[in-house]
């Protein structure tokens, strides 16, 4: 059970909570941001980033030559002069390919910055996108010099299907390095029209699966917990029940949390959302921290029939933090998770030391 790529629906939490590493400019979380209204059992929000310099850069874990992302975007306006960036796979808060809109309706990809000196290496028929109207995107990227750099954008394209524009033979390394360690959202340049977005993935043509596109029809569902699990070791501070104190959005932190002093395990159940099709894989998100100067590690992971998947183990920081542990699995099967039981999985924490 490993995760070394970034899912975010930018549901459970605020600029309190931030998740990404770096942020620039005014970000905005709301249900009015939202691609689709919350499923029974979910919340659910998006992100809008205002005009001007915002951006938000996520890390991956590692260098990635081979980076791939998935999301919706809506374009509040696509009028001026120019182009307008709205994403990129970059090295070090540093473009290595960004993609960009006109005023036209074309998508562009450029090496580097589209606003800022970067190298037009393509670019779709006009009147492909507008103002006003949800895209799910998917942009596939192999970074390298000379020859050996190649990229593809897919839009609102159900999985198997065919890009609106795809780049071989580039130089597609603006740094000089064959690899991409970041992802980012909106512009570090001056963009004269606000961006949404929602259902973001970004992961690894080289990893393990998904690694590949996810295709239009994805969505991340967010659940909290709303009842008590199998387990209830941990113990409970600011109201009465367990799953009570680790069910808000976004997080209290101090104010309602679960604590432990010995290696027990705490589970949570979530509530059936109606699951239906492909499930590309489950993502079990914590936020936790330490109040003491020990070391002290955890495990988070789900329960399907009884069995636990738990990550492996993490040092627990001073202050709150988010962790994300993905499976792609069902412990209870050993399978690729079918729609009910990915459905009726429960949320596990243990402490492990």
């Amino acid at each position: 059970m490993s995760y070394s790529n970034i899912w975010d629906g930018f549901d459970h939490y605020a600029t309190t909570g931030e998740r990404w590493d770096l942020v620039s400019g005014t970000i905005q979380y709301s249900t009015s941001y939202a691609r689709f209204a919350a499923a029974a059992h979910c919340v659910g929000q998006g992100v809008r980033l205002t005009a001007g310099i915002t951006y938000k850069i996520k890390n991956y874990s590692s260098n990635v030559a081979g980076p791939m992302a998935s999301f919706a975007v809506y374009f509040e306006g696509i009028s001026g002069s120019g182009v307008q960036g709205f994403f990129a796979f970059t090295d070090n808060s540093n473009y290595q390919l960004g993609l960009a809109f006109n005023s036209a309706g074309a998508l562009l990809v450029y090496r580097g910055n589209p606003q800022g000196g970067g190298t037009l290496l393509g670019q779709t028929s006009p009147g492909l996108v507008t103002a006003g109207v949800w895209y799910f995107i998917d942009i596939t990227a192999t970074i390298a010099t000379g020859t050996g750099g190649a990229c593809s954008v897919y839009l609102n394209t159900p999985k198997g299907g065919s890009a609106v524009l795809t780049i071989s033979g580039a130089n597609t390394s603006n740094t000089g390095n064959a690899y991409a360690n970041q992802v980012l959202i909106g512009s570090t340049a001056n963009s004269g029209n606000a961006l949404r977005f929602d259902d973001f993935h970004a992961h690894d043509a080289a990893g393990s699966a998904p690694n590949a596109i996810v295709g239009e029809g994805s969505r991340i569902y967010t659940k909290l917990p709303n009842g008590a699990g199998a387990l209830t070791n941990w113990t409970p501070n600011g109201a009465s029940a367990n799953w009570q104190c680790v069910d808000e959005t976004p997080p209290d932190d101090n104010t309602t949390y679960v604590s432990s002093t010995t290696t027990v395990e705490d589970n949570y159940g979530v509530g059936a959302a109606g699951f239906t099709g492909t499930v590309n894989g489950l993502v079990r998100r914590s936020r936790i921290s330490k109040n003491d100067a020990g070391t002290h590690t955890f495990q988070a992971g789900v329960r399907s029939g009884g069995v636990d998947q738990l990550g492996a183990a993490v040092t627990v920081p001073s202050s709150f933090a988010y962790f994300d542990v993905f499976s792609a699995t069902d412990p209870n099967t050993s399978a690729a998770w079918g729609a009910s039981g990915a459905d009726a999985a429960s949320l596990s924490i243990y402490e492990a030391s």
